[in-house]
């Protein structure tokens, strides 16, 4: 008797699991390729770039629920789970271009190209600039005391304290006279015969040439002109001590040939020849 029990069991389970599994799997739905290009419109738009805010109360993400042109930015707290979008103040302080000093009590970050500055401890914020150029890469100092960004190509650094802003670098694009290839040959023997013939030029000549000897020694702190040619500046960083600074040199290859595409859907209504990417093994 207890072996048949025993047989009917092993016999009823696996067939009850069976029949468990076959209800539980979802019924199976064709897609047209109309639906399939609709894209987000049909499956739904779900978020993401989820980040905390610096209070760690707070989690923002971007989100689209209401099919938008665009995503836009929501928020949850630990206590309130329902998504609300942010506030343009609440913007402002979002970045991904930012530092956070050692102490973890200011944080310096960058909106629509300009500085801020955020007391963490209180939350008030104070703007560090404001001006056309784009301000980027921000970081603070190795005692904390400055911060370092980079403007125009060259690195700047503005101090807390004073609020004194000060160019560590001066990158320039070409070549300076001195470097420039056949100076010397360049200079024509006309020129050299009017400054020796006639007093008046030299005398101006000699003037010029010591107001170029004042005005460079009066910007003894200034920094150095570095001529970079037609190269461009990458990672661009001050050392610890702030003595010394750090970068690359990188440039765009030469004589590289682009592949041609034909763009059939235009503003104008005429198709347009548009660059792609070039072929593999092409310089880089």
């Amino acid at each position: 008797m207890f072996t048949m029990q025993r047989l009917i069991l092993l016999f009823f389970f696996p067939v009850l699991f069976s029949f468990i599994l076959v209800k539980a799997q979802p019924t199976q739905q064709k897609l047209s390729i109309e639906q399939i290009m609709h894209g987000k419109d049909f499956v739904g738009f779900w978020p993401h770039d989820v980040s905390w805010f610096d209070n760690s109360k707070t989690i923002y993400f971007k989100w689209n629920p209401e099919k938008a042109f665009t995503d836009s930015l929501y928020k949850i707290t630990i206590s309130d789970k329902t998504p609300v979008k942010l506030t343009l103040k609440e913007k402002k302080q979002i970045s991904d271009d930012y530092d956070i000093n050692e102490t973890r009590t200011f944080k310096v970050y960058t909106y629509h190209g300009d500085l801020y500055l955020k007391n963490l401890k209180t939350g008030l914020t104070k703007q560090i600039t404001h001006t056309l150029n784009y301000e980027e890469y921000p970081s603070f100092t190795h005692d904390g005391e400055k911060i370092a960004y980079f403007k125009n190509s060259n690195l700047f650094s503005w101090n807390i304290n004073t609020g004194e802003t000060r160019q560590l670098t001066n990158f320039i694009s070409g070549c300076s006279e001195t470097e420039e290839p056949n100076t010397v040959e360049k200079q024509s023997w006309l020129e050299k015969d009017q400054l020796k013939n006639f007093e008046v030029l030299n005398k101006k000549n000699e003037k010029a040439k010591l107001q170029k000897k004042n005005s460079s020694t009066n910007k003894l702190n200034y920094p150095k002109n570095i001529y970079i040619e037609d190269w461009e500046i990458y990672d661009l960083q001050l050392s610890p001590d702030e003595n010394f600074v750090f970068y690359q040199l990188c440039h765009d290859p030469e004589n590289v040939e682009y592949t041609k595409v034909t763009n059939y859907v235009t503003k104008k209504g005429y198709t347009e020849t548009i660059t792609a990417r070039p072929k593999v093994g092409s310089p880089e």
